[in-house]
């Protein structure tokens, strides 16, 4: 498979290069730039090994009190929504737009920054003729005043989860991980979920 774009290559290294990983996210940060060296196409969908690298979204709403998540058809898990990087995205971020429209319509997405908010490497089970693999996400934080959803068929389903109450919905450590920081930058108030479970 021939090499990404060096245009893409470019931005894959800036994103990383001006990222201040947390300690949770050392390892998962070596690991990215590692494979942004590779001289494969890293950011195809079908370059399993170990893996490509995907784009996702936490999309806040205009009170920054509900996070937007969707329900993963193939996971079936609680998750933020986001994918894989097509050819006709101008940028990561753009790839995390679109795929936030994709998966529960919401519009009138504004990013919060331009730079990455949070990064995570995480392995995706064999599916169908997907054999498996790891998805290395570089992930945008984005805001909305529009919290209407659409059904899609790419997820079961779509909702504002309000932040006190995401331990009831997710498991996944890199979700709370990242509410914490949207709290943590003064976005909304304690680091605690509902019932006193921390996020």
């Amino acid at each position: 498979m021939s090499p990404a774009p060096t245009s893409r290559r470019f931005e894959l290294k800036k994103l990383l290069d001006e990222y201040t990983a947390t300690s949770a996210e050392t390892r998962y940060r070596a690991e990215m730039v590692d494979l942004a060296r590779s001289p494969d196409d890293v950011l195809s969908a079908y370059w399993y090994s170990p893996g490509h690298f995907t784009a996702s979204a936490f999309v806040v709403d205009a009170p920054r009190e509900r996070l937007l998540l969707v329900h993963h058809r193939e996971l079936d898990v609680w998750l933020q929504p986001g994918g894989h990087i097509e050819p006709g995205d101008a940028t990561m971020l753009s790839a995390a737009e679109r795929e936030v429209v994709e998966e529960t319509g919401v519009q009138g997405l504004v990013a919060v920054e331009d730079r990455l908010f949070d990064i995570d490497v995480h392995r995706i089970p064999a599916h169908g003729g997907t054999p498996p693999h790891f998805h290395h996400d570089l992930r945008f934080l984005f805001s909305t005043s529009h919290d209407a959803l659409a059904h899609a068929e790419e997820v079961k389903d779509a909702r504002w989860v309000p932040l006190a109450e995401l331990p009831a919905y997710t498991p996944d450590q890199s979700v709370r991980r990242a509410a914490r920081k949207i709290i943590s930058a003064g976005l909304k108030g304690p680091a605690e979920g509902a019932g006193g479970q921390r996020l």
